[in-house]
């Protein structure tokens, strides 16, 4: 049985709303495309890749995301068109764990990820059996367990691979201070650093969420391990050779995005192109 042709319009208006982007705006401007993110830093500059768009012919309309998989799942889905939200080994887990066809159209920029604490000043304050927060996905999870143990905190399975990012807390092999190791989503990790003895935290959100910059991290990762997990713009496989991908590209590399992170994120965030 058919739907009736007015069940239809409401079907296809209500998706529209549910994106954030009105029917009447993409009927005027079919150069529209809608770039999933998360808020915060990852929306900021997204708002700056959209104040450069127009002069590249494109008009980037965000679509402020709450979970780190939701952006994915809708571009795989058709909800967006591309999404700016992530680092390349969070990427490559997904392509390989949930068979996205997704790749890299561009780099964006760097974070590093820093061990924070509201309650120490040294790593070596922190006690036997104290709480440690970790990213609960695979990826940054993966990142923060090399990191604590470049610190000498904890040690890693010998056959542990930090290209593939494929980490968890039970490739732990050893852990000499007796750690709890707490998971929480990587979103709102800065937030639990009060009730936590500390935790790794990409620099971006330390500073956004809990006014930390890197001066006051226990200890930074390296360069680069750094450089491995660059943030990049993201769009489907089948897309690489649509024309609004270049135009996109030049928005996120652009001049607004630059001067976004130098004048906001100067100490915690620097530009990838």
């Amino acid at each position: 049985m058919k739907k009736p042709l007015h069940a239809l319009l409401v079907t296809t208006l209500s998706t529209l709303l549910l994106t954030g982007v009105s029917a009447q705006a993409l009927a005027a401007d079919p150069a529209a495309v809608r770039v999933g993110t998360l808020g915060g830093p990852f929306e900021q500059v997204t708002e700056a890749a959209a104040k450069a768009a127009p002069r590249n012919g494109l008009k980037i309309v965000p679509v402020v995301f709450d979970g780190i998989v939701s952006p994915n799942e809708a571009l795989v889905g058709g909800d967006i068109s591309a999404n700016a939200y992530q680092h390349v080994v969070f990427l490559n887990s997904e392509v390989a764990n949930r068979k996205y066809k997704l790749i890299k159209a561009a780099d964006i920029y760097t974070v590093p990820l820093a061990i924070y604490s509201k309650k120490h000043k040294t790593l070596a304050d922190i006690p036997v059996g104290g709480k440690f927060a970790i990213p609960a996905d695979e990826a940054n999870q993966s990142r923060a367990l090399l990191a604590l143990q470049d610190n000498g905190l904890i040690k890693l399975r010998a056959d542990f691979n930090p290209l593939k990012g494929n980490a968890s807390v039970l490739d732990v092999v050893a852990n000499p201070k007796k750690l709890q190791l707490i998971e929480i989503s990587t979103t709102i990790l800065a937030n639990s650093l009060p009730d936590v003895d500390a935790g790794a935290v990409n620099a971006n959100l330390a500073f956004q969420l809990a006014k930390l910059s890197l001066s006051d991290a226990l200890a930074v990762e390296n360069k680069e391990t750094t450089k491995r997990y660059t943030q990049i713009l993201v769009i489907r496989e089948a897309d690489k050779n649509k024309p609004w991908v270049a135009p996109l590209i030049k928005s996120y590399q652009s001049d607004e995005v630059r001067q976004l992170i130098d004048s906001k994120f100067k100490n915690v965030m620097t530009p990838a192109f």
